[in-house]
């Protein structure tokens, strides 16, 4: 979706203007080279969350911004109605090669995982999204999904496959990176 040179007001990742609930806010750099939404950015993989001002986009850090959407140029969409470039976002089971942008993701009935307290942000493509995820739980991590918007435990394990268990790294200045 993203095309070869910047586009004012078009995300980066997906290729879309509008900004929504599920979209989250779109982040513009201050000379509007650089524009992405919220969710896009947040759970591709590779995108560092920051606590300097310096080089700062909406919290993260731009040059680990650039680099996944450099990588995403190279990426296509695993939805069928979609195959375009762009996506950054895969499956968190190791052996599973889908990828997707975020709102493909949703469309394709992926599961979301949003854990703010633990940085947590993850998808399971509709072949891995198994309910027997819930069953240990762990109470702290939320779950939105294009079919459910509540919250509700998920475990970090599945019976399909070994989970990636990423987590978002921190910038601090110029202090080292804790890994995803």
């Amino acid at each position: 979706m993203a095309g070869s040179t910047p586009n004012r007001g078009v995300c980066a990742f997906c290729g879309l203007r509008e900004q929504n609930k599920e979209t989250g806010r779109l982040l513009k750099t201050s000379n509007d080279k650089i524009t992405a939404h919220l969710n896009c950015t947040i759970f591709s993989p590779k995108v560092i969350t920051t606590v300097s001002s310096n080089e700062n986009f909406g919290g993260f850090d731009i040059n680990s911004v650039k680099k996944e959407i450099k990588r995403g140029k190279k990426a296509k969409c695993k939805l069928k109605s979609c195959r375009k470039r762009g996506a950054t976002i895969g499956c968190d089971i190791e052996d599973c090669k889908k990828t997707y942008h975020y709102m493909c993701a949703k469309n394709d009935g992926a599961k979301i995982i949003n854990n703010e307290e633990k940085e947590k942000y993850i998808i399971l493509c509709k072949h891995h999204r198994t309910d027997k995820q819930d069953e240990a739980g762990d109470s702290r991590r939320s779950e939105t999904s294009s079919d459910s918007s509540t919250s509700s435990s998920t475990d970090d394990s599945d019976t399909l496959g070994t989970p990636r268990a990423r987590k978002k790294r921190k910038k601090k200045g110029n202090e080292g990176k804790t890994p995803r």
